[in-house]
């Protein structure tokens, strides 16, 4: 679990150096990160339902809760998993080479 802890927290760090992934993702991109991010950092969403009007709220609780009841190694590896794919996709490095393994 710990070198998964620190491939996650690199991860972290480097999407937050990437500003040129961070402008090329769509919402729908962006949520799929933030909801195995908070999985990942608090655990299931404890936050009441917020109202529809508020649509940035709403959305992200959704996404969220659509993964409530995952454990936080899943979530971190999943959160990797889906930056990686979007730096290939977009055409960037990979945070992993052949030597690295989930």
């Amino acid at each position: 679990m710990q070198k998964i802890e620190e491939t996650f927290n690199n991860t972290l760090n480097m999407i937050r150096n990437k500003e040129v992934l961070a402008s090329k993702l769509s919402e729908e991109q962006k949520l799929v990160l933030y909801r195995y991010y908070k999985q990942a950092t608090v655990g299931d969403c404890y936050v009441e339902e917020p109202d529809i009007m508020d649509y940035e709220s709403y959305v992200k609780w959704k996404a969220w809760m659509s993964v409530k009841g995952t454990d936080k190694e899943t979530a971190m590896k999943e959160y990797i998993c889906h930056y990686n794919l979007l730096l290939q996709m977009y055409c960037l490095t990979t945070y992993f080479d052949s030597n690295h393994s989930l």
